[in-house]
């Protein structure tokens, strides 16, 4: 998670209202230096164990909204 957080912080992408569903997903509510807010979801267990997998999600997610950071 540590990676992820840096590199959220290192495009300007802060995290708000994180919560955990009772399946256990954890839902983070991103917020990029433009745009609206979006959520996205990740087991606890892949961000500690991928979290790059996590990066190129978002980065794919932010890609879609033809939002580069």
């Amino acid at each position: 998670m540590d990676r992820l957080k840096a590199w959220l912080n290192a495009k300007g992408i802060t995290i708000g209202r994180p919560k955990v569903q009772p399946d256990g997903l954890l839902t983070l509510r991103l917020h990029p230096p433009i745009g609206r807010p979006f959520d996205i979801d990740f087991y606890p267990e892949d961000l500690e164990d991928d979290p790059d997998n996590a990066i190129a999600t978002i980065e794919k997610y932010l890609s879609t909204r033809r939002i580069v950071i």
